[in-house]
């Protein structure tokens, strides 16, 4: 919810589709994804949802849904060179902090922007499967007074 929230604070909609937690089949998130037809599609991947993660990202593929799919979590931050080689799918992983990197990143898809300058991410070109980490993002630290 933290990274919706700070989307739309920046005036991008969003939707959060919890299929774990609701318990939907994996046809039942991939109809429904479909349905909304989203230009863009994130995911947060934990080594434990690798798998899911994969079959729903490969069915929207066949499926033939045109948006971009964004991973982000710990998996992909500790291991985004495997996330991307197991999950062809996946157009961009973010590393680490994602609050203003996945901003960044979705505020250049929607502005038909080349995305590579983006600090945090990494990608794979689809026809060459370049993968590419354009440097760290900046941490965010939030203080209590």
């Amino acid at each position: 919810g933290y990274l919706a929230a700070y989307l739309r604070e920046r005036d991008f909609g969003v939707k959060i589709l919890d299929g774990e937690n609701l318990k939907f089949s994996i046809s039942q998130i991939v109809g429904l994804v479909l349905l909304i037809d989203p230009p863009i599609v994130g995911f947060s991947v934990a080594k434990s949802q690798l798998l899911s993660s994969r079959n729903i990202i490969g069915s929207l593929g066949k499926k033939a849904y045109r948006g971009k799919i964004i991973a982000g979590g710990y998996f992909a931050t500790l291991s985004t060179e495997k996330l991307l080689n197991s999950c062809e799918g996946i157009d961009y992983a973010v590393i680490g902090e994602g609050e203003k990197t996945l901003f960044e990143l979705v505020k250049a898809i929607k502005n038909e922007e080349d995305p590579s300058s983006v600090k945090g991410i990494a990608y794979r070109d689809r026809e060459i499967h370049f993968c590419h980490d354009s440097g760290k993002a900046e941490f965010i630290i939030f203080l209590k007074k």
